[in-house]
């Protein structure tokens, strides 16, 4: 739910935008006729009414209009797709991605209806093409969707460094703390059992005499015993 309350407020920004951006041209239109100039902000952006024929800032000019109109049309439709797959998920990217579809939308607008678009501001400080609301939505959008994208990107693969290094760090953790403290009773056994006297209860053995023939013993006794009786006998032989 809380996800389509959002994807609808994306859809109102967008309605927005393009609503803004039709109003400052016709406003334009209504109040200046082609080439004339009139200040904005003194030295800083001046107002000129320019019909573009061609891309974004006056670029492209020349270029049939439908075909850039289906060029843009294309574009929102393929980042409107993104947006609703849900491929795109970062909030800040969906935002700035909404900008974008709404600069696009509202110059195709323009050329489907007009044959071009209307331009308006002038930067009065530098040599820099006349532009619309439309086409700061598309370029600030593209902007902020790229340094948003690489600060993503880096903050991925930083996480993914710090989840390896995690990970060694538990398997040498592991290692170091296996201790024969931890190992199981079947293996300590050995050890333990070397570091002691051979007093080993025995209770049958098979004696085999120089003759060949065996001698069964019933009784009860340690392999000490049985050491130190072969023991006695090596001596007096």
């Amino acid at each position: 739910m809380k996800g389509m309350e959002t994807d609808m407020v994306l859809v109102v920004v967008a309605i927005l935008m393009i609503f803004i951006d039709q109003g400052v041209k016709f406003l334009t239109v209504t109040n200046l006729s082609v080439g004339e100039v009139s200040n904005f902000i003194p030295g800083v952006i001046s107002l000129t009414r320019m019909h573009n024929t061609g891309v974004a800032f006056s670029l492209g000019a020349g270029v049939n209009e439908i075909i850039l109109a289906g060029i843009s049309f294309f574009i929102a439709l393929i980042l409107i797709i993104l947006l609703a797959t849900k491929i795109i998920k970062a909030r800040g990217q969906r935002w700035a991605l909404t900008f974008v579809i709404a600069g696009a939308v509202s110059n195709a607008l323009d050329r489907v209806v007009s044959g071009y678009v209307v331009d308006m501001f002038k930067f009065e400080f530098m040599n820099f093409g006349i532009f619309n609301v439309a086409d700061i939505c598309v370029v600030f959008g593209i902007i902020i969707f790229a340094i948003l994208w690489i600060k993503g990107d880096s903050k991925s693969k930083s996480s993914a460094r710090q989840s390896d290094s995690e990970l060694m760090d538990d398997i040498k953790e592991q290692h170091s703390s296996s201790d024969t403290d931890d190992y199981p009773e079947r293996v300590k056994r050995p050890k333990d059992s070397f570091s002691k006297d051979f007093d080993l209860p025995v209770d049958s053995i098979d004696i085999i005499d120089d003759d060949g023939e065996s001698d069964f013993q019933e009784d009860s006794f340690t392999l000490n015993d049985i050491l130190r009786e072969f023991g006695e006998n090596s001596d007096d032989e």
